[in-house]
């Protein structure tokens, strides 16, 4: 054993056998110290009571007598007793009759006059003092020493009442004595315990040895069994226990060296066997090797297989997608129209068809990424509904989006998959609902306090699903119309991609179903929370508080708009017919076009015929076909009109515009023609470079530019494209990846090399290989942005918008303005134009007379600010001030809208001084708009 462990034991067997000796001894030490101590000192102290009691009577004949010679006698002879120090005789007046002794001394604690007996210490401490009183014994009572009581801390003694004092006698005993036999008794006491622990601590130490040996002997032999050495036996010459345990340990030895023999044996067989079972393992590893290579290479052979598949498919099918577009711009009569959307609607089923089989391989080899980013929810469910619009307003579906206002607007996770998971829900409702509607509806969900969890609902009024098709609704390449002679279509691999997408991110997919009633799927995704948007907060200042009647035949057309207005605080009415508006007041009346037109009329007149200043803006809800279903005179009693399904930011904008004086009561009705066309004047500035090996995708391409009016030059190769980087300035540069001689990314890679710091044209992809891989390169390569084959008009011209806002910005405003001059810088320190042209829909002369409006209401707002400030009516001025900050917010009147907010924030916090302050700099801000305005043309 080791010796921390020796030394434990020796350590434990010496406190166990010392110290209750030492206890023992201690205790009878200090109690005998302690009696002797106090018996010495009492001894003392009964002695010189003795003598002063004995020698008081015996010198009251003299005292009484004056005769001094008889008093000496009796001292003389007291002062030959052990300890006396001196003796003290005095007569009633207190004189000194006899004394003997040199230390007498008298101690402070001592009345000279005490008519008692009395004890004290001298002032040394080194003496003992006894004085007692000498009494005439011939009154009445006896004597006085049996007739004493003690009193106080001296040992005073009390006498009988009416005794005659003669005069005192004090005795003076040494200490001394008394202390050395006091010292002499603490020493023997010390030294006795002292021999006796000693004593113990040697019978301890030699009863430990005799238990300790053993044990380490004992234990040796314990460590030796562990290392392995089984021949130890061992002999310690311990009895009892130890003995016991010796035979024990040795006997355990020789079954462990049986044992260890036996299991040698045993290991010996089973290692051979083992060698066997490996061999024969390894060649199973082998042959699984070999057939693990053969699936990978046939997996990377789908994968390559789809790839190409992808790329053959989308190139073509580019084509057909671009050229049929263009053919429907032309002169088509109703025959050729038919085929030609006939032919649009199998290209986009074959083009859903390549995407699902994509997506479901993607997800088989478990290569389905989801990226997180922010997004706003309700864009995102707007922009994934559209998907389904054409056929919902094709069958007469009433198609509609709910975000409940309680859900946070925006939010993180993954955009782009929740998106396709919406959209496919979408399509499958459209597609099984002949009548009624398919209600999108996102709301809030129970979930962990740090994350957001949203449940998302796609709700239809189609044929539903029978209980035994639900079973195998998510299996793959199922479809549930088989025996109906495929009537729906359908690859079977939609809700497959859905739940495994779900499950994914986090959530989970139900779904509802009633035959002949319809159906409702829903998926509840955890989301983290992001970071609010400032335009949200603009709306909600402008909008909060506001009455607003909704006016819509269908309920959840109503409760949609409600949830929407509800997210800035405005205060919404709903009815389902418009007798159900009269008598209620509001400030905007949003009212559907289904009902009947000579309601609408009806209703239009009684809203204008209100008293002046509450007559409400109405704005009209129109009909999915809504070409000549309301009259253009109704159409222009309107403020604004709003699509469906209605989509959030359009009802925010619209409204924002009504508010802030920036719409037209009676504009007429919005054009037909797409929003993102611009006119070929303001287009041509924009050169782009295409490059592509398709000479059909390159005309198509080309086309659409020409259209609207960019300058196009085309190239059949990269090296081409080079070519033409080096000698050539562009706005942007479309460029197919897969072409031959140089492809896209290295062409791309060349012409950064030779553009100048200071320009780096944006590079925009077309290709048709979708696969993971090839988005990993472009993101490492110095291309800009991607568009998937077959690309659409409205993606080409969202890239346009992205990559070159200049461009797009400056278009707009060639576009609305009234003469030929180039337009101003987009950006000002006084006035953002670029934002009061997108607020104000691109209407440039709707923006101007909004500034206009505004610039003559500021002198008024300027003085009825300066009086509130001045009245110290701060909570007018806030007020004020925040209706001034709506509408430079919405005009774009950047510089007057800080000013205009500094000054709400600083009435907000009751500070006078602040205020004057911000007043100030809004009286700055105020003639640096006007002088702007004026300056425009």
């Amino acid at each position: 054993m080791t010796l921390p462990g020796r030394s434990g034991i020796k350590r434990k067997v010496l406190l166990v056998a010392v110290f209750p000796a030492a206890a023992v001894t201690l205790l009878l030490t200090l109690a005998f110290s302690i009696v002797q101590t106090l018996g010495s000192e009492q001894s003392l102290r009964d002695r010189g009571l003795a003598m002063v009691r004995q020698l008081a009577p015996a010198t009251e004949y003299g005292v009484y007598s004056g005769n001094a010679d008889i008093l000496r006698s009796l001292v003389s002879a007291v002062m030959t007793e052990a300890d006396v120090r001196g003796v003290v005789v005095r007569n009633a007046s207190g004189a000194t009759l006899v004394k003997s002794g040199p230390g007498t001394v008298t101690s402070p604690e001592l009345d000279p006059r005490a008519n008692a007996l009395a004890t004290a210490y001298s002032a040394d401490g080194k003496s003992l003092l006894f004085q007692v009183p000498i009494l005439q014994t011939e009154f009445p009572g006896g004597d006085f020493v049996e007739n004493e009581h003690t009193v106080g801390n001296g040992g005073e003694a009390g006498f009988r009442t009416g005794a005659r004092v003669l005069g005192w006698v004090t005795v003076e005993l040494s200490r001394e004595r008394t202390r050395a036999y006091q010292t002499t008794t603490w020493l023997n006491s010390t030294l006795i315990a002292l021999s006796v622990l000693a004593l113990s601590a040697i019978l301890a130490l030699r009863m430990g040895r005799r238990i300790t040996e053993p044990i380490m002997t004992l234990r040796d032999a314990v460590d030796r069994l562990e290392q392995g050495d089984l021949d130890v036996e061992v002999r310690t010459g311990a009895e009892d226990e130890l003995q016991s345990l010796e035979a024990g340990i040795n006997a355990m030895a020789k079954a462990l060296k049986s044992s260890h023999t036996d299991l040698e044996e045993r290991v010996n067989r089973a290692t051979l066997d083992l060698r066997q079972a490996l061999s024969a393992l390894e060649r199973r590893n082998t042959e699984l090797d070999d057939a693990r290579r053969g699936a990978e290479s046939a997996n990377l052979a789908k994968s390559a297989f789809l790839a190409n598949m992808s790329h053959e498919i989308r190139t073509p099918l580019n084509g057909i997608q671009g050229f049929l577009l263009l053919l429907s711009k032309t002169g088509l009569d109703t025959r050729q129209r038919d085929f030609v959307q006939k032919i649009e609607t199998s290209a986009r089923t074959l083009l859903t068809l390549l995407n699902d089989v994509l997506d479901f391989s993607k997800l088989e080899v478990g290569r389905m990424d989801v990226v997180q980013t922010e997004f706003d929810l309700r864009e995102l469910l707007d922009d994934s509904v559209s998907i389904g619009i054409p056929e919902a307003r094709r069958k007469g579906l009433e198609l509609v989006v709910i975000v409940d206002a309680d859900v946070r607007a925006r939010l993180r996770g993954g955009a782009d998959r929740i998106a396709q998971v919406v959209k496919n829900l979408v399509s499958n409702a459209v597609k099984f609902t002949a009548v009624g509607e398919v209600v999108v509806r996102a709301e809030r969900a129970r979930q962990p306090a740090a994350r957001e969890s949203v449940r998302i609902s796609v709700a239809d009024t189609g044929i539903g699903i029978s209980a035994q098709d639900r079973e195998r609704l998510f299996k793959p390449f199922t479809q549930l119309d088989e025996g109906m002679g495929r009537s729906y279509g359908g690859t079977g691999l939609g809700l497959v991609i859905a739940k495994s997408l779900v499950e994914r991110m986090g959530g989970t997919i139900t779904m509802d179903s009633v035959p002949g009633k319809g159906s409702t799927f829903s998926f509840v995704l955890p989301l983290e929370p992001g970071t609010p948007h400032v335009a949200d907060r603009t709306r909600a200042s402008i909008l909060a508080g506001r009455r607003i009647l909704v006016l819509a035949k269908n309920r959840s057309v109503a409760i949609a708009l409600e949830q929407i207005l509800n997210r800035w605080d405005a205060c919404v009415e709903t009815a389902g017919e418009l007798a159900q508006a009269a008598g209620r007041s509001c400030e905007v009346m949003i009212l559907d076009e289904l009902f009947p037109a000579r309601e609408i009329a009806r209703a239009l007149e009684s809203s204008q015929s209100r008293p002046a200043g509450e007559a409400p803006n109405v704005i009209l809800l129109e009909h999915p076909d809504a070409h000549g279903r309301t009259d253009f005179g109704l159409r222009q009693q309107c403020s604004g009109f709003l699509s469906r399904p209605p989509r959030s930011d359009d009802v925010g904008n619209l409204l924002c515009r009504i508010f802030t004086g920036m719409t037209d009561a009676r504009r007429s009705a919005r054009s037909s023609a797409p929003d993102w066309q611009v006119p070929s004047e303001a287009a041509r500035r924009m050169r782009v470079l295409l490059a592509d090996d398709s000479s059909i995708n390159r005309q198509f391409l080309s086309t659409w530019l020409t259209q609207i009016g960019a300058q196009v030059d085309e190239v059949g190769d990269g090296a081409g494209a080079v070519e033409l980087g080096k000698s050539r300035t562009y706005d942007l540069i479309l460029m197919d990846l897969h072409m031959p001689n140089i492809d896209g990314l290295q062409a791309a890679a060349r012409i950064r090399e030779i553009e100048s710091g200071s320009h780096a044209t944006p590079i925009v992809a077309i290709t048709a290989d979708a696969t993971q891989e090839s988005q990993d390169l472009l993101r490492a390569s110095a291309i800009n942005d991607c568009l998937v084959k077959p690309v659409d008009e409205q993606q080409l011209l969202r890239a346009i918008e992205k990559w070159c806002p200049s461009y797009s910005l400056a278009a707009t405003a060639a576009a609305l303005a009234t003469d030929e001059r180039p337009p101003e810088p987009l950006q000002d320190e006084v006035v953002d134009k670029a934002l009061g042209l997108r607020l104000a829909s691109g209407n440039s002369e709707l923006w101007h007379g909004s500034l206009r409006n505004l610039a003559r209401r500021l002198p008024a707002h300027q003085v009825e600010l300066e009086q509130a400030v001045q009245a110290g009516d701060l909570r007018q001025a806030r007020e004020l001030a925040h209706r001034i900050v709506g509408a430079a917010s919405y005009c774009g009147a950047n510089d007057l809208a800080q000013a205009a907010r500094q000054l709400e924030e600083a009435a907000s916090g009751e500070d006078t001084t602040s205020a004057w302050a911000a007043w100030r700099n809004f009286s700055a801000a105020v003639p640096r708009l006007i002088a702007w305005i004026r300056a425009q043309p």
